[in-house]
């Protein structure tokens, strides 16, 4: 017997599809990547208050996104704004129990 469930996969949120597509490009364009995190003001104020905790003990404040690109690194900061994208996206959608196989 089994019993057939709805699965809801949330999508990307579009900032993080557009940096994704950007950074496959051989030449990106940093500006670009900056341009599409800043537009996201909660993106923004959640990355800008991540790099400024004390993990990362910079010694002096970040205030800008091309600011935190250039001093952590391009990778670095896509992998923060990808964290925090998908608990933003996750957090829309309602716990969902994925189904064991029934034996």
């Amino acid at each position: 017997m089994s019993k057939q469930h709805d699965l809801l996969i949330p999508p990307l949120p579009a900032t993080l599809v557009n940096i994704q597509n950007e950074l496959s490009k051989s030449d990106y364009n940093l500006k670009y990547i900056a341009d599409q995190i800043s537009s996201d003001i909660a993106l923004s104020a959640s990355l800008l208050k991540t790099v400024n905790s004390p993990f990362f003990a910079l010694r002096e404040k970040i205030l800008s996104i091309p600011q935190a690109i250039t001093l952590l690194g391009v990778t670095k900061v896509v992998h923060l704004v990808t964290a925090e994208s998908l608990k933003n996206t996750l957090r829309l959608f309602p716990s969902t129990p994925i189904p064991r196989n029934e034996r």
